[in-house]
């Protein structure tokens, strides 16, 4: 192995991690949504960090998402479904659908999605295309996955939505 396949190899998931991943984000995702089957959905990861003060200190938080979308032009549906960067666990499942739905934009810095429902709640996150093992390294807490195809068919859902 070349030693940029060493270091590759070292900074982001394997195939076999990939796969790992994704089996134990769709079963999250069907526990939590109690289903049996996806029914649909697409699946991606979705990750958002804000950062707060902490007596002088900088305080991270860390959030991590199975999102979950059907690539409906006309009926939305969206579920965020929060989960622990070991994926062991998961909490309620936000559900975005036409009925809740308010509006979709970017940030200013154009990298992450914002989801409006008609109850006033903002949902910002990112679902990028690679998410390599370095960023774990430093303490944030992410999940390692190669999702280039999964960024992509969940950005054009995203663009579909505002057409």
């Amino acid at each position: 192995m070349s030693l940029f396949g060493k270091l590759k190899s070292a900074f982001q998931a394997s195939p076999e991690e990939d796969a790992t991943v994704r089996l134990k984000m769709a079963a999250l995702f069907m526990r939590s949504l109690e289903i049996t089957d996806l029914n649909g959905y697409q699946l991606a990861y979705g990750k958002h960090m804000t950062t707060g003060p902490d007596f002088g200190n900088g305080r991270h938080t860390y959030y991590n998402y199975v999102v979950g979308f059907r690539p409906d032009p006309i009926n939305i549906d969206l579920v965020l479904v929060p989960i622990d960067a070991g994926l062991y666990d998961y909490g309620a499942p936000i559900k975005i659908n036409s009925k809740t739905f308010k509006k979709a934009g970017k940030t200013w810095l154009r990298r992450l999605y914002k989801f409006k429902t008609i109850y006033g709640n903002s949902f910002i996150f990112q679902v990028p295309p690679v998410n390599g093992k370095a960023a774990n390294m430093f303490g944030s807490n992410e999940i390692a996955i190669n999702q280039e195809a999964e960024a992509a068919a969940f950005s054009a859902f995203f663009q579909n939505l505002n057409k």
